[in-house]
């Protein structure tokens, strides 16, 4: 019966990266590498180094250098209970100064020779095995030969030459976060379902110890409130005065919109929303007021003005097909009494709410002056802050506990070029960017198709994958993760449990039409298997 294994990069990653070290007294396992070392070999793993050395084609040192490491580590492994069961090097360089070691070779890692060798030797099955390493060699190295890889963010990494053949499907912060990610794959809880990474902590206790505690937060939102209308009908004939089709409209169906449709979502999801917005003393508010009173939402919150038109989003949709959008409504800046009328608002909700949800489309609610008075304020209070804006460089020093930008909204504040392939590698080099330019603690990036790339001060980023967007006309999803993602940090779930959590309620609406929402049981039912059908 074949072996899993995990294979180790010695330098920097198992021991500390001291150049051309083969002295055996400067060799050292941290303690919180040998826990690490100690937890994958209960699992059952074999534990292998895999590590390039080429001082020998330098003339730095022999081979025979190695062979006292190789013993060292041995010693070291053994004095803690674990087995090492392999220690395979790669003497060569293409540059050395040694004739029989200065050539290109299978073994040098980015190869996969030493890998597959160690494979053969051990009757390793590669697809159940993982390679560790501290830079993306290691990574390359790995996933030539069919390896799960973590790629320790440690500083090491200084090139970050990404492609899809040289990206990590995990980045930690050292090995012992790395055990921990290989267990929780390796060992997920036997209720566990496909679509939802799972930590240690079991879905079941996430839902208990953050769904059901949020419950009796209350959460401001504020932002660009519209209403989202959708026209069903039927087309069979095309116009005569145009090429265009002739739709016989049957059914109009309204959801609240923007900043309202997180109002919905946090409603839904079982905490009372506060709803701070300017709508127009017209007709589109009366269907608005209507879906927002079906979501128990108040609407006190909202400044009604004659200076404004609501602003509305028509899509009409025939034989379930969407065929255009139609907008309509005021995006003029706000009169300094409506302005006034929101920051006196301010005043009075940002002290006894939990949380806040900025929701800015752009279209002239969130002004210079309520932008400063929300950043006054939460120096003030220090509040679960997140921002959802089409311009974030606006919220830079707004101390925002998150913000969640999507690929384009990422691509303009970073001025990138939009490209068609891997959007992760394209985005991870430039985290720390990301970072300054937001002053947010975290940056949720939203991939649609790719998941979720998520960034935090002092942490290593991660990515998470979703599941994709049916073929039919579905808004919203956006909405539902920033609404989750905002009552899961406001819980102090941890940052990968928040997203996970913000992830699954995404992939629930995706699977609706319309701008739709995810209720708490929906919530717990996906994280937590044993509710399905109550």
């Amino acid at each position: 019966m074949s072996c899993k294994a995990v294979f180790l990069d010695k330098d920097g990653t198992l021991i500390e990266d001291i150049p051309y070290n083969v002295d055996p007294d400067r060799i050292q396992l941290s303690l919180e590498v040998t826990q690490a070392l100690q937890k994958l070999h209960q699992a059952g793993y074999l534990l292998i180094v895999i590590t390039n050395q080429a001082g020998v084609a330098h003339q730095f040192f022999s081979e025979s250098a190695l062979d006292a490491v190789e013993q060292r580590l041995h010693h070291l492994f053994k004095q803690v209970g674990v087995a090492l069961s392999g220690f395979y090097y790669c003497p060569h360089h293409p540059d050395g100064i040694v004739k029989q070691y200065a050539i290109a070779c299978d073994c040098r890692k980015p190869q996969p020779g030493l890998l597959l060798r160690a494979a053969h030797d051990h009757d390793i099955d590669l697809t159940q095995s993982w390679f560790v390493g501290d830079i993306l060699h290691d990574v390359e190295a790995g996933r030539a030969a069919n390896c799960q890889t973590i790629l320790l963010n440690n500083g090491n990494e200084t090139e970050w030459k990404l492609s899809p053949t040289r990206l990590p499907h995990h980045l930690v912060s050292n090995l012992a976060e790395a055990a921990e990610v290989i267990l929780a794959v390796d060992q997920p809880p036997a209720n566990a379902r496909p679509g939802f990474y799972h930590t240690p902590n079991s879905a079941e206790n996430i839902a208990s110890q953050f769904i059901d505690s949020w419950q009796s937060f209350k959460v401001l939102v504020i932002g660009d409130v519209m209403l989202d209308c959708y026209l069903h009908g039927k087309a069979d004939r095309l116009c005569q005065e145009a090429p265009v089709p002739v739709v016989a409209i049957a059914e109009q169906v309204d959801f609240p919109g923007g900043a309202a449709n997180v109002a919905a979502n946090v409603s839904r999801l079982g905490v009372n929303p506060f709803l701070l917005s300017v709508v127009g003393q017209d007709e589109s508010y009366d269907h608005l007021q209507a879906a927002l009173k079906q979501h128990s939402i108040q609407t006190e919150g909202l400044v009604v003005t004659t200076e404004r038109s609501t602003l509305v989003k028509q899509r009409v949709v025939a034989n379930s097909h969407l065929l255009l959008r139609l907008d309509q409504g005021s995006t003029a800046v706000l009169s300094q009494e409506t302005e006034t009328k929101l920051i006196c608002s301010l005043f009075d909700l940002v002290p006894v709410c939990d949380a806040i949800i900025i929701s800015d489309y752009g279209y002239g609610v969130m002004t210079p002056k309520i932008i400063q008075t929300l950043a006054d304020l939460q120096k003030d209070y220090q509040k679960t802050l997140v921002v959802d804006a089409k311009k974030l460089s606006l919220y830079q020093f707004i101390g925002a506990s998150a913000v969640k930008p999507n690929y384009l909204e990422t691509l303009q504040l970073l001025q990138l070029p939009q490209q068609a392939g891997d959007r992760v590698a394209q985005l991870l080099p430039h985290q720390d960017k990301l970072l300054h330019l937001t002053g947010a603690n975290r940056v949720a990036v939203t991939l649609d198709r790719d998941g979720v790339l998520m960034v935090e001060k002092n942490h290593s980023p991660f990515h998470l994958p979703t599941l994709p967007a049916p073929t039919h006309h579905t808004s919203g999803a956006g909405d539902t993760f920033v609404s989750t993602l905002t009552l899961a940090l406001a819980a102090d779930a941890p940052t990968l449990t928040a997203a996970q959590l913000a992830t699954a309620a995404a992939a629930i609406v995706v699977t609706q039409p319309g701008t739709t929402t995810c209720t708490a049981h929906e919530l717990r039912r996906k994280v937590d298997p044993s509710l399905c059908g109550k």
